[in-house]
């Protein structure tokens, strides 16, 4: 039995070392999978926002590196680098959704308005950042280009995207001003209401004014 004993002890270690590394990529698929169902678990509005974010902050570090490879120029810039500040800040501008959001009662954060807002934003994001790109590599510009009645048509959709994108931040606004039983703060959530709410009535005039002049 003693010989038995000092065998099964000899093997422990190397059983052990062999088993080592496939629990440890469990123990991370585990980790990996609870992130991923604690995600799926939010509200939609939160959800939608979240995993956009995270989309286009992806996307932000593609077009980098293809940044690197593509050298051509379009205004005196690197053709990718108005979509990759559009990726990026898109990205930060639903993060800030989000994060806004989860702060609200769970009534606003279930609601349907929040999670109609989401999807139209997600949508008009994507389509907005996607045209850019598109046209970037194309060597063509996104903004203020008319030249045809098929980019006129373009260019028209995406002025109206991204009044939906930033409307998106007006309903936020507005759900925390008027929600009585979210976790801000009563200084907190009258700064993110106005800072949400009058953002985007600067934002829609500077675009508009920007829109008519067909310029910057």
């Amino acid at each position: 039995p003693s010989g038995l004993a000092v065998q099964a002890a000899d093997r422990r270690p190397v059983e052990l070392a062999a088993r080592g590394p496939h629990l440890g990529h469990g123990q991370d698929h585990g980790r990996d999978d609870q992130g991923m169902s604690a995600v799926l678990r939010l509200p939609l509005c939160e959800r939608v926002w979240w995993l956009a974010s995270a989309a286009l902050l992806a996307t932000f570090v593609v077009m980098w590196a293809v940044s690197l490879l593509d050298r051509r120029v379009l205004d005196g810039a690197n053709v990718w680098a108005k979509p990759m500040k559009f990726a990026l800040s898109v990205a930060l501008h639903l993060a800030t959704l989000a994060l806004a959001a989860h702060f609200l009662s769970a009534d606003w954060r279930n609601g349907a308005l929040l999670g109609v807002l989401a999807i139209a934003s997600v949508v008009a994001a994507i389509s907005e950042v996607g045209y850019i790109a598109w046209q970037a590599a194309r060597l063509q510009a996104s903004h203020f280009n008319v030249g045809t009645p098929f980019q006129a048509a373009l260019y028209a959709l995406m002025a109206f995207g991204a009044v939906v994108l930033v409307a998106a931040s007006a309903g936020v606004g507005f759900a925390a001003a008027v929600d009585g039983q979210s976790a801000f703060s009563a200084p907190v959530r009258l700064a993110v209401s106005i800072g949400l709410i009058a953002g985007t009535g600067l934002t829609l005039i500077t675009a508009f004014r920007l829109g008519g002049n067909m310029s910057h």
